[in-house]
């Protein structure tokens, strides 16, 4: 729970701020409300669009108390590009992972440590290990160029930032190849 200073309403604060701000008081361990604090009652925020909106959140009292009041605060135009553009990137990031996940299951469903240990048998003497080995570069290859040309479409605007459901289903599926099967 967080606490209010009742005598500068100043919110929200910690045990160990308000200790701070009492350098002559000592207070027991487990921590003791000194006089002239409240802890504040938690309540749920609202959901909110964060690239439109941003809460705020201050101490209201009510009938049981003192309680926290969230308010949605539109964001200003500076505000939403910033919101927008770690969107994009929070985005690239989850999608990214997503398919590094995926390339290493793929990989793992033949018993290779990942997606690297895969591709590196492109190269066996193997002929069978060498053609698993190439379907995993070749398939690292092609999800990784999707996954770079859907990045440098949003990052130039030239398309809008897909949901996370839309970039995955871009990626090619990841199959064996017939001969391999």
């Amino acid at each position: 729970m967080k606490i209010l200073n009742l005598s500068n309403l100043q919110f929200p604060l910690t045990p160990h701020e308000v200790i701070a701000q009492n350098p002559d008081k000592s207070f027991p361990d487990p921590f003791e409300m000194p006089d002239g604090y409240v802890w504040v009652l938690p309540s749920d925020p609202p959901s909110v669009d964060p690239l439109t909106h941003s809460l705020r959140c201050e101490a209201a009292q009510d009938g049981e108390g003192w309680r926290e009041k969230w308010t949605s605060v539109p964001l200003s135009p500076g505000e939403a590009a910033i919101a927008a553009q770690r969107h994009r990137g929070e985005l690239l990031r989850a999608v990214s992972d997503k398919a590094q996940r995926r390339l290493d299951e793929f990989a793992q469903q033949r018993r290779y440590d990942g997606i690297v240990s895969l591709a590196s048998y492109a190269s066996s003497k193997n002929a069978r290990y060498a053609a698993e080995g190439q379907r995993g570069v070749d398939l690292r290859d092609e999800v990784w160029s999707v996954l770079r040309e859907i990045e440098s479409s949003v990052l130039s605007s030239t398309r809008p930032v897909p949901t996370f459901e839309e970039a995955i289903a871009e990626l090619p599926e990841m199959t064996w190849a017939p001969a391999l099967t």
